[in-house]
């Protein structure tokens, strides 16, 4: 915000002291400021409030296990293929990463609450299966459609030059590819994931990119992670004018899915 100059000496001593208890002038080469925390907020939160920003009021948070209305909540709901299981030890890399992501919530801390439901295990009926045919199984098999969960499902193989794809809630992810580890497979829901949660190329242009280098862009979204590490996180924005905040954007746009079983407020 700018200042209107004044005539008054007095005025302008005033306006002084005031910039430089609480003001920083931003310039060329210098820090931008951060993002403001939101306020905080103590409980009980007004029941039809989504305050902190993940698509569920408060009273609906209340119907769910684990979910907490003053801090950004995920869940996601597995499925696998016989075989297909991801190892649960290692996607507990994954929820560390959410719990430790820069996102602020209104009861002051930071981080996102990632809930990973272990469902059923199914038959393959396509193998491979066409990356398409993805939903088919969510309509048949997605227990906790309209309850706020995503629906992540774990094939052996899926056809054509595809590892995974992710959108709008739904997502599905090859596990266990030849020479490569569990932790890849863990990568790969990480990326499919971002993209369910509303990550896309149209967002920003290094997603999904295998032209845009690591050091610009370090994030799980951008294929050359993939290419190159075993990287779990989003990234801040912190590295240059090329970079993109993963976290920052999903703070404030992150995919809402179908809460319309837990009811109104």
């Amino acid at each position: 915000m700018c200042v209107e100059p004044v005539s008054s000496i007095r005025h302008v001593l005033l306006v002084a002291l005031v910039l430089l208890a609480g003001c920083q002038a931003v310039g060329t080469g210098s820090t931008p400021i951060d993002t403001p925390a939101r306020t905080v907020i103590e409980p009980p939160y007004p029941p039809t409030s989504d305050l902190d920003g993940d698509g569920l009021a408060a009273c609906q948070e209340h119907a769910l296990d684990g979910a907490d209305p003053g801090r950004m909540d995920v869940f996601v709901e597995i499925d696998w293929t016989t075989g297909a299981k991801p190892d649960p030890e290692d996607l507990d890399r994954l929820r560390a990463v959410y719990d430790g992501a820069p996102v602020h919530n209104p009861a002051g801390e930071t981080g996102v609450a990632l809930h990973l439901a272990f469902d059923d295990a199914l038959p393959a009926r396509e193998r491979p299966l066409p990356v398409e045919n993805h939903s088919d199984y969510a309509a048949r098999h997605f227990d906790n459609d309209g309850r706020g969960s995503h629906y992540a499902l774990f094939v052996d193989e899926i056809r054509g030059d595809a590892l995974g794809h992710g959108e709008n809630g739904t997502l599905v992810v090859q596990s266990g590819v030849p020479d490569r580890s569990e932790r890849f497979t863990t990568q790969l829901f990480a990326h499919e994931l971002g993209h369910s949660l509303g990550l896309t190329p149209d967002v920003f242009a290094g997603i999904d990119s295998w032209d845009t280098p690591i050091e610009q862009y370090p994030s799980v979204m951008n294929g050359e992670v993939a290419r190159q590490t075993d990287a779990l996180d989003f990234s801040n924005g912190s590295n240059g004018p090329g970079d993109f905040d993963d976290w920052e954007y999903l703070d404030g746009n992150l995919h809402d899915p179908d809460a319309s079983r837990l009811g109104g407020c």
